[in-house]
């Protein structure tokens, strides 16, 4: 029995609408007032609940912001036509009911939170105003927060990670002659077959669309860590990165891969290496910085005569699609998300299991643990195909791709695509 356990509660309000191409992040304030200091794996955060009147759930993003800025996503956009608000809904690091994009129709229980809550659990100091941020991401329904509540105890949110650390590498493996700690890049199938939907001619907002979700994962036995350089620029002129270019887009860093090595007597080392591109994503529900060219989407037509997806025809394909990298998922047997030739990758197979640590889409530092999944919903902008008019009804395949421009080492770059079968349905 936790009988540790104490419970803030807060009223709510009305969540703000978007106003025209502006979106208005609603804050709602929690006071927290613990005898503990520091909030840890043994005394932490264990669950958030909160219950929202809204038509349409699909429409919002819900994160938790601690007093010392730990920012953790409890949902984004979630739902379908048939969901209709949360409802004594609660988030915890394992929840009950499973991940919150698995719900359907009303989100109501336990849910599985989109975010790590064991970031929460980091050692900082739990006492000051925590903020639950609501964004609605589209106009013309406006909902409520009725109330919400914070609780801590005994059973708090954790992840069983290895003793190998950025600091240490006494307790790290790795397989490389050289002690480098390689990330391995795949693409989640599992979280991408359940999550699959045309939208045909007459859909008021995704017309002739193929829309999906699509997860990357790393398998390796480093992070896949990026890190910003000095410089920000438009076109070739360096300007301040809060500025906006001649076109109106915003300035792109030009960021550097870090890779870790084994050095000597327990020590870390890490390289440099020139990868890709940052810039700022102000997209509804973004508002944070992305990496260009993070993955690209085909949908293909098998030809008879092969088995190899490269030979088949391109019917459509998206523009690379640019993400904020960062840790809201893991690897484990339960989920089974990062399941590569039958094999399930998790905790008791992936050297240096939880190596890393990346809560937010920083604009100096972002990143993949070890274990960690970087997840996109089907509601997210970008995760769609936009489909010829004349595309007929038939057998397809989906090709989802990540880092298709190989701008970033790893392991393995035969690993980075898989290609999932869908019908289409035309009526």
């Amino acid at each position: 029995m936790n009988v540790l356990a104490q419970t803030f509660e807060a009223r709510g309000g009305i969540i703000s609408d978007q106003v025209g191409a502006e979106v208005i992040p609603s804050y709602f304030q929690i006071p927290v007032t613990l005898e503990q200091k520091s909030i840890t794996s043994t005394y932490g955060i264990e669950k958030v609940c909160l219950h929202i009147r809204h038509q349409r759930p699909t429409d919002l993003k819900v994160e938790l912001l601690s007093p010392t800025g730990t920012n953790v996503w409890l949902t984004n956009r979630n739902g379908n036509n048939n969901t209709y608000g949360y409802f004594n809904t609660c988030f915890a690091q394992f929840g009950f009911n499973g991940p919150i994009h698995e719900g359907e129709h009303i989100f109501e229980g336990e849910y599985t939170a989109e975010g790590r809550m064991d970031f929460f659990n980091n050692g900082q100091n739990p006492n000051g105003t925590w903020l639950l941020v609501i964004t609605d991401v589209k106009n013309g329904i406006v909902g409520k927060l009725e109330d919400f509540s914070l609780t801590f105890g005994s059973n708090a949110a954790s992840l069983r990670k290895s003793p190998c650390t950025t600091t240490s590498c006494t307790h790290c493996q790795s397989s490389d002659p050289e002690g480098v700690l390689m990330p391995d890049l795949i693409v989640s199938e599992n979280l991408t077959i359940d999550n699959i939907q045309y939208f045909d001619n007459d859909h008021p907002d995704y017309s002739n669309q193929l829309r999906f979700a699509a997860a990357m994962a790393n398998i390796g036995e480093g992070p896949l860590e990026i890190i910003t350089t000095e410089n920000w620029y438009c076109q070739n002129t360096i300007v301040d990165k809060n500025d906006v270019c001649d076109d109106g887009s915003s300035p792109t860093n030009n960021v550097q891969q870090i890779l870790y090595r084994k050095g000597s007597n327990g020590s870390i080392r890490y390289d440099t290496i020139k990868s890709g591109t940052l810039y700022f994503d102000d997209k509804p529900g973004h508002n944070h910085y992305h990496v260009k060219n993070w993955a690209n989407f085909k949908l293909l037509k098998k030809k008879w005569w092969t088995n190899n997806p490269d030979c088949w025809k391109v019917i459509a394909e998206s523009a690379k699609v640019s993400y904020c990298l960062f840790d809201n998922m893991i690897c484990s047997n339960e989920n089974q998300y990062c399941e590569v030739q039958d094999k399930v990758y998790a905790y008791d197979n992936l050297n240096n299991y939880g190596l890393g640590n990346y809560s937010s889409c920083d604009s100096q530092k972002q990143g993949i643990s070890v274990g960690g999944i970087d997840y996109y919903g089907i509601n997210y902008e970008g995760q769609h195909i936009d489909l010829p008019q004349d595309i007929k009804s038939g057998n397809y395949y989906l090709l989802i791709e990540v880092d298709p421009s190989d701008e970033y080492r790893e392991t393995n770059e035969n690993n980075n695509s898989i290609v999932v079968p869908i019908k289409i349905l035309k009526e």
